[in-house]
């Protein structure tokens, strides 16, 4: 007991054992025992002359002090547990199969426990620890978590306020820039200090990321029973009652949630999750993006949510989702989903049309399943408004029709106009055809390059008859292997009357001139007679003093000389 106090070893419990094995094999490597615990050294036989019991006497002295640092660390169960064992080997190997067991049940327990993971009251950075030991609990028994799925994990438990992060953080990642877990947290803890710091945020530091409750305070019950009560529900938002007393089933006006946390919390559950709901009139989300399909309504149609009030529906469609049960999540198509823009919740799943399908709904003391052929697809926690949080995604691979629907329609068609659509949608001669909201922007590649005109090349009425009179020039290069004569350019000229075409090789530019200097010479020598026209596509090699200076000293040589 005194190693323990020595140690301030923790007490070894469910939510401790990473921590508890980390210490414990620091503590017994500190006195020179571990390799006894491991079994690395085990007890040597006692020989015949007993010249060896100096040895055995050390190892059972060393097996003793573990045993009773090892024991006085554990709780009754995990005590209750070790009791039988003789040696510090066999308490070690037991502890460790209590909770590294490889079995499919603490596979489920600990899968849940990531997928289900939030608590309040935590900061960022103890959030990634929590995060950090969950991953360890599970690696222990044989699962792998990766950054990809924690960095997932993160940003989908994100709340309002970091919406610009989470938009940057999927721009980026489109961008190919790779962010890590570190990266990731230095990020948040930046934007939790100016969360804190600005006007009307905790003071704690320990609240930074959190959402409470508003403080209510403690009241002494008799006065309240002996006076009549004057204060306002926070339920029902009437006066004579508290809210401990309130027996209405709905929350009225002073139903407020304050997400100032990285989990977002009301009253312990996520809020802005799926719920599920057996008040509603039909399935719904607030999240028009999430639709693979969407029919848009001629009219405003009103629906009833399981308080009791009307929202305004302006379409409905189809969500292709992943559902989590538990385990793993698995994908499946969400039908006539109502689009109501003013929902609070993220989305409303309704249990009694889930039934009507065919599906089977249990519900629990807090816990939500639903069977489809004796099958958990998905499953929920029970929140303390009666509405049961539901693990459920949106496959962002598919979730991008409703958005883009218009020009999808537009090219399908042949690129009629967005008013050709709307009447034949109208007039439903196209099969598949869905209502399109028309003020919907978009831009067309096609439509605009098939609309750009230009006037057209004039074609030339006559081509030249005399030898040598119209010459067509250009310089091609530079290319990257130079010649024999380690030239890099070569200057063309052809005769526009024969096609004769001769070739100059130059290493620059500049050597321009002078090959057309040349040119004339050679023309001169062979045929006897001088260019009148010169073509050329006005380079640089061509536009320049130097060859203005040659072509006007052509030009006043011969009056014919058209140059």
């Amino acid at each position: 007991m005194a190693d323990k106090l020595l140690y301030n070893l923790p007490t070894l419990t469910k939510g401790t054992y990473q921590r508890w094995k980390f210490d414990m094999k620091a503590a017994l490597e500190s006195i020179e025992v571990l390799e006894i615990v491991d079994g690395t050294t085990s007890c040597p036989a006692l020989l015949a002359d007993n010249s060896n019991a100096s040895a055995v006497s050390t190892w059972k002295k060393g097996d003793a002090k573990a045993r009773l640092i090892i024991s006085s660390s554990l709780d009754a169960d995990h005590h209750a547990a070790i009791r039988f064992c003789l040696t510090s080997k066999q308490m070690w190997e037991t502890i460790i199969s209590l909770h590294e067991q490889n079995t499919e049940t603490n596979k489920y327990i600990a899968n849940q426990e990531f997928h289900q993971y939030f608590d309040q009251g935590m900061t960022v950075s103890s959030y990634f620890s929590g995060l950090s030991i969950i991953k360890q609990n599970l690696e222990s028994i044989g699962e792998t978590i990766t950054e990809a799925a924690l960095i997932a994990k993160i940003i989908n438990d994100l709340p309002k306020e970091y919406d610009f992060f989470r938009q940057s953080y999927r721009i980026a990642a489109a961008a190919g820039t790779v962010l890590t877990l570190s990266n990731i947290q230095a990020q948040l803890q930046v934007i939790e200090q100016d969360v804190k710091d600005k006007p009307g945020s905790p003071d704690d530091a320990g609240e930074a990321l959190v959402t409470k409750n508003p403080e209510t305070k403690k009241y002494n019950r008799k006065k309240m029973n002996s006076d009549k009560e004057k204060r306002t529900c926070w339920k029902c938002g009437k006066q004579g009652h508290l809210r401990v007393n309130c027996k209405s089933k709905s929350y009225g006006r002073f139903n407020t949630t304050q997400q100032k946390g990285l989990l977002v919390q009301e009253d312990g559950y996520c809020v802005d999750s799926w719920k599920g709901d057996s008040g509603c009139s039909s399935h719904m989300t607030r999240d028009k993006s999430s639709f693979v399909n969407l029919a848009l309504f001629d009219h405003a149609v009103n629906v009833t949510v399981g308080d009791g009030s009307k929202m305004v529906a302006k379409g409905r469609g189809t969500i292709v989702a992943d559902l989590f049960n538990g385990m793993a999540w698995n994908q499946r198509e969400i039908l006539n989903v109502l689009w109501v823009p003013d929902l609070c919740e993220k989305g409303l799943l309704n249990l009694g049309v889930l039934t009507e399908r065919g599906f089977t709904v249990e519900l629990k003391s807090k816990l939500l399943n639903i069977y489809d052929k004796n099958k958990v697809i998905l499953t929920g926690i029970r929140g303390p408004n009666n509405l049961y949080s539901l693990k459920i995604r949106v496959n962002s691979e598919t979730a991008h029709i409703a958005i883009d629907s218009l020009k999808l329609w537009h090219e399908r068609l042949a690129h009629i106009s967005p008013k050709t659509i709307d009447k034949m949608a109208k007039s439903e001669i196209v099969d598949g055809l869905e209502r399109i909201d028309l003020k919907e922007n978009y831009f067309c590649d096609g439509c605009a390059m098939g609309k750009m005109t230009k006037q057209p090349y004039k074609t030339k009425s006559s081509k030249s008859e005399e030898v040598g009179a119209v010459i067509h020039a250009d310089l091609c290069g530079k290319m990257e292997v130079e010649s024999l004569s380690r030239s890099r350019y070569y200057l063309e000229l052809k005769d526009e009357a024969s096609g004769y075409t001769k070739v100059y090789f130059v290493r620059s530019k500049h050597q321009v001139p002078e090959k057309l200097k040349q040119f004339v010479a050679d023309q001169k020598s062979e045929t006897g007679k001088i260019m009148k026209t010169f073509f050329s596509d006005r380079g640089t090699e061509f536009d320049n003093d130097r060859v203005k200076v040659l072509l006007a000293a052509w030009n006043k040589a011969s009056n014919e000389c058209g140059i």
